[in-house]
C-alpha cells in the first residue's frame, strides 16, 4: 500500500541521550587525558592541554545546546531544534552516514552554516530508528536514480 504524498505525514524524531555515545566521548576523554599525561613536553604545557580536554569535555556536555528534536516535512525539508527550543531549517547533505547502530545527519543552512547530528540506536525507540533508516535509504535512491538520468 502506497499513500499520496498528502496524506504521509511528517517524520518527527524525539532524541533522547544516548548511552553509547556518552561512554564513546568519556573513553575518548580519557585517552586524550593520558596521552597529555604521558607526553614527554614540559609540565605547563600538559597542564594547558589538560585544561583544554577537561573544557572541551565540559562545554560539550553541559554547555552546548544539543538537537533535541528533528523534523522532516514530506518535501524533505528539515527542521532543527535545540533544547533552548530554537528551531533551524536545514537541508540534508549526500555526506549524511548511515548504519546498523549509528546514523550521522549532515545539515546545511539557507545561510551556509553546516551542522552535524549524531544519532546511535539507542538515542530513538526502534520504530523511530527504523523510520528514520527507511528515509534516509529511500533518499539515496532517489539521488542515485536522479544522477543516472542526468547521465552521471
Amino acid at each position: 500500500m502506497v499513500l499520496s504524498k498528502e496524506f504521509a505525514s511528517p517524520l518527527t524524531l524525539e532524541l533522547s541521550g544516548s548511552v553509547i555515545l556518552k561512554k564513546y566521548f568519556i573513553v575518548i576523554h580519557a585517552l586524550a587525558v593520558f596521552a597529555v599525561c604521558y607526553a614527554e613536553i614540559d609540565l605547563a604545557v600538559q597542564l594547558f592541554l589538560f585544561t583544554l580536554v577537561l573544557f572541551h569535555y565540559l562545554f560539550q556536555t553541559r554547555y552546548c545546546f544539543q538537537i533535541i528534536k528533528i523534523v522532516c516535512s514530506n518535501d524533505n525539508e528539515w527542521r532543527l531544534i535545540n533544547s533552548l527550543g530554537e528551531s533551524t531549517e536545514t537541508k540534508l547533505t549526500p555526506m549524511s552516514f548511515l548504519s546498523s547502530w549509528l546514523v550521522i545527519l549532515a545539515f546545511k543552512s539557507a545561510s551556509g552554516k553546516r551542522q552535524s547530528v549524531l544519532i546511535a540506536f539507542d538515542s530513538l525507540s526502534e520504530a523511530s530508528f527504523r523510520q528514520l533508516k527507511v528515509k534516509l535509504t529511500t533518499l539515496r535512491s532517489k539521488d542515485v536514480d536522479k544522477a543516472a538520468s542526468h547521465g552521471f
